[in-house]
C-alpha cells in the first residue's frame, strides 16, 4: 500500500525550482514552426525533507506531498492552507551523500525519483483548506499542530478526513461554502488533479471532460492549446507524441 508523507515546503528551495522555468517544442505548424510552450516546464525530481525520516521509511520511500501554511494577503487574519503536486520518491538520502547540488536545499535529507519525469512530474501549488484535517499517526489534525513543529514536519498521513470542493473553494472552507451553499459536494484525494494552465486543484473528471472549472482551459493536464488538433484533423499545426 502507498504511504503518504506530508513535508513542510522549503521556500528558498522551490524559489530556485521555480528558475528552471523555460520554453520548450511540443509541436509544429504547417510551415515548419515550431509550437513553444512555458507550462509544465518546473518539473520536481529531488526535494529536501523537513526531518529525520525512519529507516523503514527510508527503505520504503512514499508518496510525498508539500504543504505550507500562510495567511491571506488579502484578509488578514485568514489561514490559507497549500498543498504541492504530490511526487512520489524513488530514494532517500542523506544531501551530504549526493553527488550533486539540490539548488536552495539546506535540509539533511533528500528525496528524489531516478528519472526525471518532464512534463508529468511538473511542480504545482495550490490552495486547499482540505489539509488542514489531514490526520498524523499520533491521532492530532495538522491544523492541531503548532506553527513551529509544522516548520519542521515531515509526517505519515491518513487521508480518512480529506474532503475539498475544488471548484470555486479558493481556498477556504468559507469561501467554497459561499459559493456553492447547500451544493457544495466534496470529493477525496484520489478524485483530484492539478491544472496545468492556472494551478488550481480540479476534479479528475474536469480534466477527462477536457475543461478546467478555475480558468476555463481545455487542456487542464496538457501543455498544449484549447484548439489543440491536428493538420490531418483540418488544422495546421500537430503536436509531438509525447504531447498528442
Amino acid at each position: 500500500m502507498t504511504r503518504y508523507f506530508v513535508n513542510y515546503i522549503d521556500d528558498k528551495e522551490t524559489f530556485e525550482l521555480m528558475k528552471t522555468k523555460h520554453e520548450r517544442p511540443i509541436g509544429r505548424y504547417e510551415d515548419g514552426e515550431e509550437i513553444m510552450s512555458n507550462l509544465g516546464t518546473v518539473v520536481q525530481q529531488y526535494v529536501g525533507l523537513a526531518s529525520a525520516p525512519e529507516q523503514d521509511v527510508i527503505d520504503n520511500p512514499p508518496e510525498v506531498i508539500g504543504i505550507s501554511k500562510t495567511e491571506s494577503r488579502w484578509n488578514p487574519g485568514e489561514v490559507i492552507w497549500w498543498m504541492a503536486r504530490p511526487i512520489q520518491l524513488s530514494w532517500i538520502k542523506l544531501r551530504s551523500e549526493l553527488e550533486f547540488e539540490v539548488p536552495g536545499c539546506s535540509r539533511e535529507y533528500v528525496g528524489g525519483q531516478d528519472e526525471k519525469s518532464d512534463w508529468w512530474s511538473f511542480y504545482a501549488e495550490s490552495a486547499c483548506y482540505a489539509i488542514a484535517n489531514l490526520k498524523l499517526n499520533d491521532g492530532r489534525t495538522l491544523n492541531e499542530v503548532p506553527d513551529e513543529e509544522l516548520q519542521t514536519l515531515f509526517a505519515e498521513v491518513d487521508f480518512e478526513n480529506f474532503k475539498f470542493e475544488p471548484q470555486g473553494a479558493i481556498g477556504s472552507l468559507e469561501k467554497s461554502l459561499e459559493f456553492h451553499g447547500d451544493w457544495k459536494e466534496e470529493v477525496g484525494y484520489d478524485d483530484l488533479c492539478i491544472c496545468i494552465n492556472c494551478e488550481c486543484l480540479i476534479h479528475v473528471d474536469d480534466s477527462s471532460n477536457g475543461i478546467c472549472g478555475e480558468c476555463g482551459c481545455g487542456n487542464p493536464e496538457h501543455p498544449g492549446y484549447d484548439d489543440i488538433g491536428s493538420i490531418g484533423g483540418g488544422r495546421g499545426f500537430e503536436f509531438y507524441d509525447e504531447f498528442a
